[in-house]
C-alpha cells in the first residue's frame, strides 16, 4: 500500500508537461505504432498469398501453353508418320539395313520429307525413329545429350534446391514466421 501511494504522490507532483509528454506516448503513440506492426503483418500475408496465386496461374498459363503445343506437335508428326501409306515408316526401316546404298537412298528419301513435313515450322528440333535392335535413326537433328548430362550441371541442381526450398518454406511457414516475430519481439 505504501509503494502505491508514494506512485500517486508522485503523479500528483509530476509537472505538467511531462504529464502531457506521457499520456502522448501513451494514447497516441503507442496505438498509432500498435495499428502499423498489425497493419504490416496483415500486408505482409497479403502480399505472400498474392504472390503464390500469381506463381501458380504462371505455371498454370506455362502448362496449358506447353499441352498445346505438344498436341500441335503430335498432329504434325502423326499425319506425317501416317501420310501416304506409312512412306515415312517405310524409309525409316529402310536406315535399319547392312546395304549401304540403301541406307543412303533411304536416308536421302528421309531427309528430302524433313525438307517437306518440318521444315516451314522450326519447332520440332529432333525427330528419330527407334528400330527393333535398339539403334535409332534421326530424321532432323541427332541429340548427343543423355539426362545425367544435364542433371549434373549447376542451373539444374539450382533448380532442384529451389523446388524444395519453396514445397519446405510452405510447408512450415506460420511457423517460421511466429519463430522469428517472437525472436523480433524478445530482442
Amino acid at each position: 500500500m505504501k509503494l502505491f501511494e508514494k506512485i500517486r504522490q508522485k503523479e500528483k507532483r509530476m509537472p505538467l508537461k511531462r504529464t502531457y509528454y506521457r499520456m502522448l506516448i501513451m494514447l497516441i503513440d503507442v496505438p498509432i505504432l500498435l495499428i502499423f506492426i498489425v497493419t504490416l503483418l496483415i500486408l505482409n500475408q497479403q502480399f505472400k498469398q498474392k504472390s503464390v496465386e500469381n506463381i501458380k496461374q504462371m505455371q498454370q498459363t506455362l502448362i496449358t501453353q506447353i499441352s498445346s503445343d505438344v498436341d500441335n506437335l503430335s498432329l504434325r508428326m502423326t499425319s506425317m508418320i501416317y501420310a501416304n501409306n506409312y512412306e515415312v515408316l517405310n524409309y525409316a526401316a529402310g536406315t535399319d539395313t547392312d546395304d549401304i546404298l540403301e541406307k543412303a537412298a533411304n536416308r536421302e528419301r528421309l531427309n528430302s520429307i524433313e525438307n517437306l513435313y518440318l521444315e516451314p515450322n522450326k519447332e520440332v528440333m529432333s525427330f528419330y525413329f527407334l528400330m527393333k535392335d535398339g539403334s535409332y535413326t534421326y530424321m532432323k537433328n541427332y541429340i548427343a545429350n543423355d539426362k545425367e548430362r544435364f542433371t549434373d550441371t549447376e542451373w539444374y541442381q539450382n533448380a532442384q534446391k529451389i523446388r524444395i526450398r519453396y514445397i519446405l518454406e510452405v510447408m512450415i511457414q506460420r511457423k517460421t514466421e511466429t519463430f522469428l516475430w517472437a525472436e523480433k519481439v524478445i530482442c
